[in-house]
């Protein structure tokens, strides 16, 4: 399989390289402003509420908020998550609870009269969407006016948000772009496969929305205070129509004949260039249906995505299309531009000097077949001319070229992941260590190398493995739900998820490992290009052992191995040996993972189709003959199943998901390997 001119998976990552394979995708953090207007500065999830709710709560995504009955408005924040909305979430009071009489949230409250020197708190932001004419004074020869009214609209940095009105935001508008007569919405881009209806209607994400609209929730003149005593949070206007937009469209009436449409002609521009998260006071509404606020693409959409009778939503369906993707050539002959860098040719034919050393040449003088352990088979996978993964190896006992957990935490890309439905991902576990301690936002670009077909997405909630358990490496697996979904269309765009695989059966198989680590251009060479090689699939009996022999005159190799895989390699996993030399820089190389693949993909071919088997995970060395282990995605299928099915819609919180899929999940492994003894 060539390396060069082939549409690969998506790699999250806002500009990618792509080469021969699947969709693969690589998580980029980005600490996103959400407003054109302000700058997101908060690194905590807690949350001020009022005394009446228990005066402070938890930054949540409206399904995984189990009080919302408790909210008369909501209580918005001075950030979403892209244009996703999330909500301060007042806590769950139990029965029994203690409760003392100065607690507010309890019937046994007993109000006191406090002289606390000070005015109330007020409104940290007391900008009103009513009256934000004056962004455009800094704009010279501009406007306020319904974005209709304006013939041409750039971008949403040059058009700025300055208001809404009845149905349509409001933009600075350049007087030589003035309107007398204003233009219509967009012709809507998906339509209901059911129903009367030929277009998606606006819609809300709650059925809390009817009743906070009625509170006034949507009005445009006002801030919002959360109770009666001292102290109680205070929601300002600006807040509160972001995330009323984001979250109750059709309650607050603001869709024109309640249509699911994009306002002006240019939103999946700006939706190709991430505006979606971005700037979500311009695009909630005026790119509706591009940005997934409502209809075919949101997150509360359960139809199947179908083309030529061929399903990308549901992995379980036997109509569904995965593992085929056309070559670039193919794309480009049929009139899509295309953009892809090429890496350069690693020779698999050279000379070898005998000293490490190599030259471009006919003979191939030290087979890898003389170097491999009497273990392994003697059959090999070829290298191709695949873009080499591998890092300066020396067989000594340093911990710091040990790539236990295959990611770099200071690369641009850290990690790997693989799409496997219009809707989710795949990568390692350990890829997201640290997500719930942070607020970053991810983003996932695909098809990077279509510049007419690129779309940007966030990634929204992840579902590590249950029995994950850092710093083990078991059980290193990770769902990634997408913010919205991903269309397909073969036929032009020549793409389609990876297949996952539900075989074990896969030893002396070729493979393929994809992903951003580093290369023999060594350090600081992470998280800069994509990169595909050829390995050899190996049996996980084998592979232990083969480890647990190098390992057992490595003392510092060992004790980091036996942190990580205190039961040795067991069936969860599937292992990789180096396919043959290549010569790059002048020296012999080994292909293989190595820091910075973590979560990418491994896959073999069947019937033409690509198909997933593993996820990288860790290795012992980059450059080497030793085997690395990846995840084994068929041991967790069913896992991957019910979480998929189960999270359809929207409706469920991520902990209720969860608790569904608890029967999918097999218990830890039973004895350690003898060479990591009890501590």
């Amino acid at each position: 399989m060539k390396r060069c001119k082939l549409a690969l998976h998506f790699l999250l990552v806002i500009e990618i390289n792509f080469i021969p394979s699947p969709i693969i995708a690589v998580p980029i953090k980005n600490k996103l402003d959400e407003f054109s207007l302000g700058e997101i500065a908060i690194e905590v999830d807690e949350c001020s509420t009022s005394g009446l709710l228990g005066i402070s709560g938890r930054l949540k995504f409206l399904e995984d908020c189990k009080t919302l009955d408790r909210l008369d408005v909501p209580i918005a924040q001075k950030f979403n998550y892209g244009n996703i909305p999330r909500i301060c979430c007042p806590k769950e009071l139990s029965e029994n609870s203690i409760c003392f009489p100065s607690d507010p949230w309890c019937s046994t409250y007993q109000e006191i009269e406090y002289d606390y020197g000070y005015d109330d708190y007020g409104v940290e932001d007391q900008r009103v969407i009513e009256d934000l004419d004056f962004v455009c004074d800094n704009l010279p020869n501009t406007s306020c006016v319904p974005i209709h009214s304006c013939s041409e609209v750039s971008s949403p940095n040059t058009e700025l948000f300055c208001g809404f009105e009845s149905d349509q935001i409001k933009v600075c508008c350049k007087e030589d772009k003035l309107l007398e007569i204003p233009t219509e919405p967009s012709k809507p881009k998906f339509t209901p496969k059911t129903g009367s209806s030929s277009t998606y209607q606006c819609q809300d994400k709650t059925p809390h929305c009817k009743k906070w609209a009625e509170n006034g929730a949507c009005a445009l003149d006002q801030s919002f205070k959360i109770g009666e005593l001292f102290g109680d949070a205070v929601v300002s206007n600006l807040y509160m129509y972001n995330f009323m937009m984001l979250t109750c469209q059709k309650s607050c009436g603001w869709c024109k004949k309640q249509e699911c449409v994009d306002e002006i002609p240019n939103c999946k521009e700006f939706a190709q260039q991430s505006y979606c998260e971005l700037d979500t006071l311009f695009m909630a509404h005026t790119c509706r249906e591009s940005c997934g606020t409502c209809g075919f693409l949101s997150p509360e959409n359960t139809e199947e995505q179908v083309s030529d009778s061929n399903s990308y939503s549901d992995i379980q369906s036997k109509d569904f299309d995965c593992g085929r993707y056309k070559s670039l050539e193919e794309i480009e002959d049929a009139g899509v531009e295309v953009m892809a860098d090429e890496f350069p040719d690693k020779p698999t034919d050279f000379i070898d000097n005998g000293d490490g050393t190599c030259e471009v040449g006919t003979d191939k003088t030290a087979p890898l077949t003389e170097s491999i352990p009497e273990e392994f088979p003697t059959n090999i996978a070829s290298a191709d001319d695949f873009g080499i993964r591998n890092f300066d190896y020396d067989d000594n006992d340093d911990i710091d070229d040990t790539s236990f957990a295959n990611s770099v935490e200071n690369a641009t890309i850290k990690c790997g992941t693989i799409l496997i439905s219009d809707r989710w991902m795949l990568s390692a576990a350990h890829c997201y260590d640290s997500l719930q301690a942070t607020f970053d936002i991810r983003s996932t670009s695909f098809r990077t190398y279509l510049p007419d077909f690129k779309e940007s997405v966030l990634q929204k909630r992840v579902f590590k493995h249950p029995n994950y358990r850092l710093p083990e490496l078991y059980n290193d697996i990770a769902l990634v739900e997408l913010g919205r979904r991903i269309t397909f269309d073969y036929d032009k765009l020549g793409d389609t998820p990876t297949c996952v695989s539900s075989k074990f059966d896969f030893d002396e198989k070729t493979a393929s490992v994809t992903g951003y680590g580093e290369t023999e251009d060594g350090s600081g060479s992470a998280g800069k290009n994509l990169g595909t090689v050829n390995i050899t699939l190996t049996n996980y009996n084998r592979c232990d052992k083969i480890l647990s022999k190098y390992i057992s005159s490595k003392k510092n190799k060992k004790e980091k191995y036996c942190s990580a895989l205190p039961y040795g390699i067991i069936d969860q996993h599937i292992c990789g040996r180096p396919s043959a030399p290549v010569c790059s820089g002048g020296e012999i190389v080994y292909p293989g993972a190595c820091k910075g693949d973590s979560g990418g993909p491994v896959e073999v071919e069947e019937n033409g189709r690509r198909v997933l088997v593993g996820l990288v995970s860790g290795s012992l060395n980059c450059n080497s003959l030793n085997p690395e282990w990846f995840t084994r995605v068929a041991y967790f299928r069913d896992w991957i199943e019910c979480i998929m099915t189960t999270a359809k819609g929207n409706v469920l919180s991520q902990a209720e998901i969860e608790r569904e899929c608890k029967g999918f999940v097999q218990d830890k492994p039973g004895s350690r390997s003898e060479f990591c003894p009890e501590e």
